[in-house]
């Protein structure tokens, strides 16, 4: 089958692990044999490696990101236009027998209209919440489906309503999505709760690479030296609970001065940034923080190697993170909240330890049950890599991915 993925960033010019994860599945499908064309958008980072090089994978960065603004804004317009003739000359070009969605934000809405008109087999995979608002989000078929609510708005908007579909695409009350890949079961009773209801579903996990974890030992039977490190990565802001974590490391200094270290790694965003850089400066366990910076994902296994626990802080709906299913795989034990997809794979007191999101109190007070046992460590430590090894191994997850897509194109035939 021959595939053209439809995302707003893809690696190496990246800000996530849904582009990651999106990058391993598109290689997972060409190295089974089947022909990726990736059409992303034009974001780049200054520092990024080079393009991935893969025979049957290609990656088109034909796409504009924009956010919305009004309706009055003509480039707006003038975007949206240009990018559906883009996305109609991709697929008369590569003509894909599978259309795949992955994440629509800042991406013109109309793309998915369209691929909903024209393509043979259109499947949405998604990591996070974005389909669950796509109907009410800030886009022009959006804009169009709703209501008028000025009266010279209910005189001139049906009219031009009738005239949308033509220049552009059906408006948003038509977006009928029918089949998706999820990442959690969590995240399907989301978008059920939404309104979103596909006719057939495929839960798939993010997955992990074995051989890049394969030398690291599963049941930690020495203990690690003192102190326990503990490794926070992720996106470095006020919603990933950054400054939970913060506020929990000064109460566990006051009463545990000694014993631990926290490595911090990720992009931080730009209006927590000075905020983050004066917590750091200024605390009182300031010799045992250190902030990595924003490592490039090969670098992950190897942090994941010289640290003893992860701390995964997550205030917002999560699909399921790739950083907690490295941690996972490296055998870390975790310490973490119960937001969205985690609840999928988080099983309290069996393989980690939880605690209400924001609660920094309690979560200083797991941080230092950790640290003092490390029996529990052990014993977290052989659970959660076990859980990896069979149900989120890319050798475990991907196989069944195809056979998915396969019966979806075998049922339309």
């Amino acid at each position: 089958m021959r595939l053209l993925f439809v995302t707003d960033y893809f690696p190496p010019h990246y800000i996530g692990g849904y582009e990651l994860h999106c990058a391993r599945v598109a290689e997972w499908f060409v190295a089974a044999g089947h022909p990726v064309r990736v059409l992303t958008g034009d974001f780049r980072l200054a520092d990024a490696g080079p393009e991935i090089a893969r025979p049957g994978l290609e990656v088109r960065r034909d796409l504009e990101l924009r956010y919305w603004t009004d309706i009055s804004d003509l480039a707006y317009w003038r975007r949206e236009r240009r990018d559906l003739k883009v996305f109609r000359r991709h697929l008369s070009e590569f003509r894909p027998d599978v259309v795949v969605v992955w994440n629509m934000l800042k991406l013109a809405s109309g793309i998915a209209m369209e691929a909903q008109r024209r393509a043979p087999l259109l499947v949405y995979h998604l990591m996070d919440e974005w389909a669950a608002g796509f109907r009410s989000a800030n886009g022009l078929p959006q804009f169009w489906s709703r209501p008028a609510r000025s009266w010279w708005g209910r005189a001139l908007k049906p009219p031009a309503r009738r005239i949308y579909p033509i220049a552009f695409t059906a408006d948003a009350s038509a977006w009928t999505p029918r089949y998706a890949v999820l990442t959690s079961y969590a995240l399907g009773e989301l978008m059920e709760k939404n309104g979103v209801r596909f006719e057939r579903t495929h839960v798939s996990y993010i997955t992990y690479d074995p051989a890049l974890f394969d030398s690291i030992d599963w049941n930690r039977e020495n203990d690690p030296p003192s102190p326990v490190r503990f490794l926070w990565a992720g996106r470095l802001c006020r919603g990933k609970g950054l400054f939970t974590t913060l506020d929990a490391l000064d109460l566990l200094s006051s009463r545990r001065p000694e014993g631990w270290s926290v490595d911090f790694c990720g992009p931080v965003d730009e209006e927590d940034r000075a905020r983050f850089e004066s917590r750091l400066e200024s605390a009182p366990w300031k010799r045992y923080v250190r902030y990595l910076g924003s490592l490039p994902h090969s670098d992950m296994p190897r942090q994941y190697r010289d640290h003893d626990a992860f701390l995964f802080t997550s205030e917002v709906h999560e699909g399921l993170p790739g950083t907690l299913v490295e941690a996972f795989a490296a055998g870390l034990p975790v310490i973490g909240t119960l937001t969205g997809g985690t609840k999928d794979i988080l099983r309290p007191d069996e393989n980690c330890l939880v605690y209400p999101m924001g609660d920094a109190p309690d979560l200083a007070e797991r941080i230092e049950r950790l640290i003092a046992d490390a029996s529990l460590r052990r014993s977290l430590s052989s659970e959660v890599a076990r859980f990896a090894f069979e149900h989120c191994s890319n050798t475990t997850v991907f196989p069944r991915l195809i056979e998915f897509y396969s019966s979806l194109l075998e049922a339309q035939q």
